[in-house]
């Protein structure tokens, strides 16, 4: 079997992107009013299920931890420890909420209620410019109406990424506890640890996200179930080996900020939607 070209689907990327740049320019203005609306709209519903948290919230934040604190006297390693030490101040200051099953209950719906409603804005943001990219793919054009609050797959796509946010929380403990056995018994450094740890945590985000590429694409354009989507986005990325290649310069393109990674970034997932139409067409 011949491969895909990686030169063809970056060409089809490219040449979409920039021959269409002021329709994807308002189309990410468009993402960050949803995005802004959905987190404000996510702390509001958050804040509303937490008001009787609030006073403990109050209260502990200024009585519960000594004004002596110091981060240091965790003794914890600077080099890695720092967000543990963070983590573990902030802990203390709230950790009072947990002592009171009632205010304990509110303060969990309040977390979920956040982690849903930002998830489904998520959703219909992957939604519209997956639906966008098929369309340029099919017609070469689209229009911003792709961009709707009301979309008929959104709850599939709030659920396949839940479950892909699952993969990649247990992988990464997974990968944190094994590093952790092997490397802690023989003294090695903390530095080493962390260095590990981030070079296996990043081939494990490339492999998982390598393999559930194309699960959006198969809710919305093939209109499958959501196991059955992670079924064939398991099978078809398989069947290239440059899409490997492909994954790497999309993870590249993430770390970089500001308008230079979008300008980078767009054209490489218009490159996805290249890959997707080809090796849909090999599924068996």
């Amino acid at each position: 079997m011949n491969d895909i070209s990686l030169r063809k689907a970056l060409h089809f990327g490219v040449f979409n992107f920039f021959n269409n740049i002021w329709f994807f320019i308002k189309a990410f203005l468009i993402t960050i009013g949803i995005a802004a609306l959905g987190f404000f709209s996510a702390c509001f519903a958050a804040a509303l299920f937490m008001l009787p948290s609030y006073k403990v919230f109050f209260e502990v934040y200024y009585k519960q931890i000594p004004k002596d604190f110091s981060l240091k006297e965790t003794l914890v390693l600077d080099y890695v420890g720092n967000y543990f030490v963070q983590a573990k101040y902030y802990f203390l200051k709230f950790a009072k909420i947990f002592d009171n099953n009632f205010y304990f209950i509110f303060f969990l719906f309040g977390v979920i209620i956040f982690l849903v409603v930002v998830l489904l804005c998520v959703a219909i943001i992957k939604i519209g410019y997956t639906k966008i990219y098929l369309d340029f793919y099919n017609d070469g054009k689209s229009d911003l109406n792709r961009f709707s609050l009301c979309q008929p797959s959104m709850f599939k796509v709030f659920f396949a990424d839940l479950i892909r946010s699952v993969f990649f929380l247990f992988f990464h403990v997974l990968i944190g506890y094994g590093v952790a056995r092997i490397i802690y018994p023989v003294g090695t450094l903390v530095k080493d640890f962390s260095s590990l740890f981030f070079y296996l945590s990043f081939f494990s985000y490339m492999l998982i996200n390598l393999k559930l590429l194309f699960v959006d694409y198969f809710i919305i354009d093939a209109k499958v179930g959501v196991l059955e989507s992670f079924r064939r986005s398991f099978y078809i990325s398989g069947l290239s080996q440059s899409l490997l290649y492909l994954i790497l310069l999309i993870s590249l393109a993430s770390i970089i900020s500001g308008a230079v990674g979008i300008i980078i970034y767009m054209p490489l997932t218009l490159a996805v939607t290249f890959y997707y139409k080809k090796l849909r067409t090999m599924f068996v």
